[in-house]
């Protein structure tokens, strides 16, 4: 069955703002004592385990073919590794800033995609792309508040946060390219395998020496649902039908929904200049895929010499 453009656009966001909110859910769970590996297997191994439950549901006919080859299950799962590094230098940058912050470090990975479209491509991006990346770059910099004195993100914090935007940057080019014609659902059991496969080799010797099954049920089922089930899922249905251009807008609402929450239920202090970065983050990206009348014409006569 098809689904409107209205249903879909209303899917991605329900997946932006699920993703948002992880990071409140870290942080309350370091509150109640469990450590970043022991919270970022917790999700993973939950999630894994409820996507295989999903799995054993009818196959739907809008899914596509759930056989896979040995070969396609092995790019899939690698896909996966890049996913588990993606929770590991997120979480770890939430364990040494704020939660509001690092949301927007993970958000960098929309610059470093230009730059890799750039290298791959061989070519210099238009003057729209530059210039929302000098837009996005200085709304990180009032966004995080790195500037300020006694900001709250460290430099480990900032550290991880780009990893975590490296790593989303590879994991974005590979959605696009790897097994996309078969069924999404399959596909992220695979995935999630890959992803459950990295955390564990990392993080496998402190695990050893201390985990707390309790932060399973305590935690790690709203971690699986909130970052591993809910977002892909959603994604998958919304996606296709708004195509990448309004979904990459919709997605942005990930950031505000991640201070928003940060601060009412962390009670995290957001000045008025980490709402300003924001904001700048946000629009650059709105701009930069849809343009506002009469820039795109402008830029690109620029660009031509006119």
């Amino acid at each position: 069955m098809s689904m409107n453009k209205g249903k879909a656009v209303a899917f991605v966001a329900g997946g932006a703002v699920s993703f948002g909110i992880l990071s409140t859910f870290v942080r309350l769970a370091q509150h109640d004592g469990y450590d970043i590996p022991s919270i970022t297997f917790s999700q993973v191994l939950t999630g894994t385990v409820l996507v295989a439950l999903l799995n054993l549901l009818p196959q739907q006919q809008w899914e596509g073919s759930r056989s896979f080859t040995l070969a396609e299950k092995g790019k899939v799962m690698l896909h996966g590794c890049c996913v588990g590094m993606i929770s590991t230098f997120y979480f770890l940058s939430i364990r040494y800033g704020a939660a509001s912050t690092s949301i927007v470090l993970l958000a960098q990975s929309v610059w470093m995609g230009i730059l890799l479209e750039c290298i791959l491509t061989r070519s210099f991006p238009s003057a729209l792309k530059a210039g929302a990346v000098v837009v996005i770059l200085a709304g990180t910099i009032l966004a995080t508040g790195i500037l300020h004195k006694g900001a709250s993100i460290s430099a480990a914090g900032v550290g991880f946060g780009l990893l975590a935007a490296v790593a989303n940057t590879i994991s974005v080019y590979c959605s696009g390219r790897i097994v996309v014609n078969k069924s999404p659902l399959r596909r992220t059991l695979w995935l999630s395998l890959g992803c459950l496969a990295a955390v564990s080799l990392v993080w496998g010797g402190t695990l050893w020496q201390h985990f707390d099954v309790e932060i399973l049920w305590q935690w790690g089922w709203i971690l699986a649902v909130a970052g591993m089930v809910l977002p892909p899922l959603l994604y998958v249905r919304g996606m296709p039908v708004i195509g990448v251009g309004l979904s990459s807008i919709v997605t942005c609402l990930q950031i505000p929904a991640a201070a928003v929450f940060a601060y009412l239920v962390l009670q995290e202090e957001v000045s008025g200049w980490q709402w300003v970065g924001i904001i700048l983050i946000t629009g650059a990206i709105v701009v930069m895929n849809t343009g506002l009348p009469g820039v795109k014409k402008n830029l690109a006569q620029i660009e031509k010499g006119y």
